[in-house]
């Protein structure tokens, strides 16, 4: 049975405990408008999930067994594609909503800045 988190998203039943704590605070940060969002978080903290998971099998296996090799790069390759999904969310906070991108608009400018747009 899935729990619901803080914004009314429910909490994946498929997830690792950490995962689903992580997926609470994230719903608890950031404003998750789509199902698609909710849907790229869930297959970044299964990601993690299992880069956590062929991590241990390495550790168990000695990392330099081949099997632990493979298990090493399987672990490696699914935290890229997790930071993939994590970036593709684009997160931001307010702040960062708030503070566009580029060339400021006249007001933006320094006061120093400013003064010589004026006197131009």
């Amino acid at each position: 049975m899935a729990k619901t988190c803080v914004k009314g998203s429910p909490t994946p039943a498929r997830l690792s405990a950490r995962s689903r704590e992580l997926w609470v605070r994230l719903h608890a940060e950031f404003e998750f408008s789509t199902s698609h969002q909710d849907e790229l978080c869930e297959r970044a903290l299964r990601h993690l999930d299992l880069a956590d998971t062929l991590q241990e099998q390495a550790r168990e296996a000695g990392y330099m067994t081949a099997q632990g090799a493979r298990a090493l790069s399987g672990s490696r390759d699914a935290s890229a594609t997790a930071l993939k999904f994590l970036t593709a969310l684009k997160l931001q906070t307010d702040e960062e909503q708030q503070r566009r991108l580029g060339r400021p608009s006249d007001t933006g400018w320094s006061r120093q800045r400013a003064q010589a747009i004026a006197g131009q």
